[in-house]
C-alpha cells in the first residue's frame, strides 16, 4: 500500500522565480522524503500583501499543503501564514519594511519602489507573535541579509521563536545551492520527525 505524499508549497523571494534554483534544490531534497513540492509565481510579493497572503492560503487549502517553505521575502510570508502548517524559512527576510526598499531594480539600478501601504502592512506583521512549528535555515555567508549585529536574522529568529521552533546555520550565501541547503533541509525533516531515505 502506497503512503500518500506530503504536499509542500514553496514561496520564492522578491524578484525570484517560482521554479528558480532554490525550488530545484528543495524539490530534489524533498523527493527523498516522499514530499511533493508545488510552487506558484507570486507577482505581488512587494506590492499587495493581502492579495499575496490570500493566494498562499488558497493554494494551501486547495492542494492539501502540510508544509510551507519560503526563501528570503517568501520566508517572511511562509512564517506569517495563519494556517497550522509546518514552516521552513530559508534565509528569511524578517524585516522587509527596512530591507526590501534598499534592494536595487535590476533594470534601472535604482532602489525598488515599495508602496507606503505595503511598508506599513509589513511593519504591522513584523510585530511577531509566536510562530509554532517553524524551522529556519540561515546561510553563514548571506550576502544580502543579517550581516551586521543589528540585522542578524538568525539571532532574531532564535530569540522570537525559541519556545516553538528551531534553526540551523549552514555554509552558503543568500541563495543556497543544493549541497548547502541539504544539511539544513535534513535538520528540518528531523525537527518535524519526517523520515526519508538518506541521500549522498
Amino acid at each position: 500500500m502506497n503512503e500518500k505524499k506530503i504536499n509542500l508549497l514553496y514561496i520564492h523571494g522578491f524578484n525570484g522565480k517560482s521554479q528558480g534554483g532554490t525550488y530545484v534544490a528543495l524539490k530534489s531534497l524533498a523527493e527523498g522524503f516522499g514530499i511533493n513540492v508545488l510552487t506558484h509565481q507570486f507577482r505581488e510579493l512587494h506590492t499587495n500583501v493581502e492579495k499575496t497572503q490570500g493566494e498562499i492560503e488558497r493554494l494551501c487549502r486547495d492542494n492539501d499543503i502540510r508544509i510551507i517553505a519560503g526563501a528570503s521575502l517568501g520566508g517572511f510570508y511562509a512564517l506569517q501564514c495563519r494556517l497550522p502548517l509546518k514552516k521552513i524559512a530559508i534565509n528569511p527576510c524578517l524585516l522587509p519594511s527596512a530591507e526590501i526598499p534598499l534592494l536595487k531594480n535590476f533594470d534601472t539600478g535604482e532602489n525598488v519602489f515599495v508602496p507606503e501601504s505595503v511598508i506599513e502592512k509589513w511593519r504591522e506583521l513584523e510585530r511577531w507573535l509566536v510562530v509554532p512549528n517553524a524551522f529556519g535555515i540561515f546561510g553563514r555567508q548571506d550576502d544580502l541579509f543579517h550581516n551586521g549585529a543589528e540585522r542578524n536574522f538568525k539571532s532574531m529568529f532564535d530569540s522570537l521563536f525559541k519556545e516553538s521552533s528551531a534553526s540551523v546555520l549552514v555554509n552558503g550565501k543568500h541563495s543556497l545551492e543544493l549541497d548547502e541547503l541539504r544539511p539544513g533541509f535534513f535538520a528540518a525533516m528531523e525537527h518535524f520527525k519526517i523520515e526519508g531515505r538518506v541521500q549522498n
